[in-house]
């Protein structure tokens, strides 16, 4: 996921294992935290994400993604089918990711190239905009004053931690692994949020019942209480 801030230029970039509508509210939301607020419109692609369908010169926005502009408070342009260019600040960026960013680089983890993107992000938002002549960092200090405050946490909590169904064994699914939760957990739904290098499972009445540390190729996480000890 790629974004630029129109004016300052600014870059973000997150990756993700997954391409699913969560993970596109997941990624909005922290870039609008990467950026310091929120912009008023964000011109995206017609993904099925974000767009069902024209009626005439009407947009109909896929439902849940309407709810989350209504809820965060912003707008969302679409790019006219069939001209990239009127989206070329981002899809530069996607050039400058795979030719400057990607090549030679070695990471452990999906956790890992995440934090490098990060650092290579404030890298190159401190360095001349090859376009603007300008440095993207300074010239967001001024940008940040048209920028509008998020909502409160529940609401963008609601987003960041993701909904999954525990199995009859005491698992959940989530970004390509599977993860354990206590056993005292009678929920067949749960919460789930990677923060940094810890996978976080939290239960209905707010409380962890699942922490986990990623390792590089590891794909099940058992839980030191997944079962009573008298299970067999």
């Amino acid at each position: 996921l790629v974004l630029v801030a129109g004016a300052s230029r600014k870059r973000y970039v997150e990756f993700f294992s997954i391409s699913r509508q969560e993970q596109l509210f997941i990624g909005m939301i922290n870039a609008f935290l990467f950026f310091g607020g929120l912009f008023s419109t964000v011109l995206t692609d017609r993904m099925k994400s974000v767009w069902n369908q024209n009626r005439g010169k009407d947009i109909l926005f896929n439902a849940k993604y309407e709810y989350f502009m209504a809820e965060l408070g912003f707008s969302t342009r679409l790019c006219k089918p069939g001209t990239p260019q009127t989206k070329g600040k981002s899809e530069r960026l996607v050039d400058y990711v795979k030719n400057n960013f990607f090549p030679g680089r070695e990471f452990l983890n999906l956790v890992d190239l995440n934090v490098q993107a990060l650092e290579w992000c404030e890298k190159a938002n401190s360095e001349v905009h090859g376009t603007t002549g300008l440095i993207p960092n300074e010239e967001h200090r001024r940008e940040q004053m048209y920028l509008k405050p998020l909502p409160p946490q529940e609401i963008l909590d609601q987003y960041l931690w993701s909904l999954r169904r525990v199995s009859i064994d005491g698992m959940i699914s989530y970004e390509g692994s599977n993860y354990g939760i206590a056993h005292t957990c009678r929920d067949k739904q749960v919460r789930v949020r990677r923060i940094g290098p810890e996978v976080l499972i939290m239960g209905s009445s707010g409380e962890i019942v699942g922490q986990h540390l990623m390792v590089p190729n590891r794909r099940m996480y058992f839980h030191p209480e997944q079962w009573p000890g008298d299970y067999r």
